[in-house]
């Protein structure tokens, strides 16, 4: 294994090991030379983004949303929320079988310190090694599941925010609706027939085009997030509503569409990223039908105009309100391509 993959340095050095007998259970696990070494007839990474799934799926492992059964060694890679991971350390560690370990790896600027002394504060933690600016820690199982980590596991139970409406911690804009995603509603043209959200979240926006558009005949929520389609589900009731579980750059469509919502991502770390957003331009123009329309909402400075000049005939944009713009084009160009 790499020396430079912090999570496998207590593996190497002796202080831990991979169960010779039980599973291994990897909680919002990246890709990464250490999980090379695990075997793949008993090693599960429990994912919600569907494309890393797929990655973990074609390298062999198996994998899911939810595990059940008992874990010999169960890890978790924490994300930027800091309720979502205590709720992944707390799920993790209630099934763990006693004697388990439980191995948590993360970055410095994602707040791994802030949960180390969260964990230690509640229960004894046998090592940790600081590294490549982070922290790898492990912790052994012994007797019932600690209070505190039984109420860490429901932060990862749907609640519903300050608007009414069911989310997770770590979704986007998961405490009330984002400001981006009401201008587009407000901003939207009567829309007809069968379309699609790019990236719908928790459903807001989807809820909304069809509480106010009846001439909808079908809207597919599609989101590579499964807490989002889990809960866009409990948000969204009405019967012309399909949910997606996909990456949008890959998933198909069995007819054209005509229309397409959207409130594309624009970084996955801390750092903007203006290609996702033109990739779900691109990948709407090559799904819509030639009289098809894209309603699009974005961050002002974000460079959308080129792309949606070249992808489509006729475009706009409609309002602009609090640092966003809602951007409405037709006719996407027939030379347009699936990306």
């Amino acid at each position: 294994m790499s020396v430079r993959d912090r999570l496998g340095l207590p593996f190497r050095d002796g202080q831990l090991a991979v169960p010779e007998s039980g599973s291994t259970v990897v909680w919002n696990g990246s890709p990464r030379p250490f999980y090379g070494s695990l075997p793949r007839e008993r090693a599960c990474f429990v994912q919600g983004d569907w494309v890393r799934s797929q990655r973990f799926s074609r390298d062999g492992f198996r994998t899911g949303t939810t595990n059940t059964g008992l874990a010999s060694l169960a890890i978790v890679e924490i994300n930027r929320s800091r309720k979502a991971t205590l709720g992944l350390i707390g799920i993790a560690y209630s099934g763990l079988e006693t004697g388990g370990t439980l191995v948590i790896d993360g970055n410095r600027d994602m707040g791994i310190d802030g949960i180390l002394n969260a964990v230690r504060s509640r229960h004894p933690v046998n090592g940790s090694i600081s590294k490549q600016h982070g922290r790898v820690f492990w912790l052994t199982r012994h007797g019932d599941v600690p209070g505190d980590f039984r109420q860490w596991k429901r932060l990862l139970e749907p609640r519903r925010n300050g608007d009414g409406f069911f989310t997770v911690p770590n979704l986007f804009s998961s405490e009330a609706v984002d400001p981006g995603s009401a201008l587009l509603a407000d901003a939207l043209s009567p829309i007809r027939g069968h379309g699609a959200d790019f990236g719908s979240g928790w459903g807001w926006l989807s809820a909304q085009a069809l509480a106010n558009n009846p001439g909808i005949a079908s809207l597919s929520l599609i989101d590579c997030e499964s807490e989002a389609i889990k809960c866009a589900r409990l948000n969204v009731r009405d019967n012309r509503a399909r949910f997606t579980w996909a990456d949008i750059m890959s998933c198909t469509f069995d007819r054209k569409l005509d229309f397409v919502l959207m409130n594309p991502p624009f970084h996955r770390t801390t750092m903007p990223e203006p290609g996702l957003g033109i990739g779900f331009v691109r990948r709407a123009a090559a799904v819509l039908h030639s009289s098809g329309s894209l309603h699009l909402v974005a961050n002002r400075h974000l460079p959308y105009e080129e792309t949606v000049k070249s992808c489509f005939r006729s475009w706009r944009t409609v309002s602009e309100a609090n640092g966003y713009k809602a951007i409405r084009a037709r006719k996407p160009r027939s030379r347009i391509r699936p990306v």
